[in-house]
């Protein structure tokens, strides 16, 4: 009995807390939501009451949401960050942390990154800013797998085709070329 236990309590500290259940991994995940909800409040020098009015509940709903942020929905969750003129995504991501010693890792470290690259909205954005050219293995290895091939000059000024995604139906036919720096 002593064994087991001492077994267990040796799991115990090697993960984090929030690799105990499901339930708990995604209650970490909404308290990083929320808390970025409510220092965007603050830093509008809002209030719980205007973020009620934008998105369209009471003052007790949206504490509820701040205080108990596992009982919010996606759906929820885009309508609170449109109402603080934010969007919210959902990453997937390995960060070789697969026994979950460390918990996820805090969306304001992905967001301080981003802001860090420059805010790129696209890949061709990101390679520019990497300064990765259209030959360089950082770039192929981006998971832009796609159907339609594209012409792309990335930094060497010379042409090179790539793969990007497309929604069905749309540049179908269509050849781009960008041209950075």
């Amino acid at each position: 009995m002593a064994k087991t236990k001492s077994k267990r309590r040796a799991i115990a500290k090697k993960s984090h807390w929030s690799e105990r259940s499901v339930d708990d991994f995604a209650h970490q995940i909404s308290f990083d939501f929320v808390t970025q909800i409510d220092n965007e409040i603050d830093r509008a020098k809002s209030s719980q009451a205007e973020l009620a009015r934008k998105v369209g509940v009471t003052k007790g709903r949206v504490s509820q949401i701040l205080n108990s942020p596992n009982t919010i929905s996606l759906k929820n969750a885009v309508k609170y960050a449109r109402a603080v003129d934010r969007k919210v995504a959902l990453v997937l991501y390995d960060d070789n942390d697969h026994k979950n010693a460390n918990g996820p890792v805090n969306s304001e470290i992905f967001s301080q990154c981003w802001t860090l690259a420059g805010k790129p909205t696209d890949f061709f954005q990101l390679a520019n800013v990497m300064g990765w050219s259209a030959n360089n293995s950082s770039f192929e290895s981006l998971p832009i797998a796609s159907s339609i091939s594209y012409g792309a000059q990335i930094n060497t000024g010379r042409t090179a085709p790539l793969s990007m995604p497309v929604h069905e139906g749309s540049f179908e036919s269509t050849v781009f070329f960008l041209t950075t720096r």
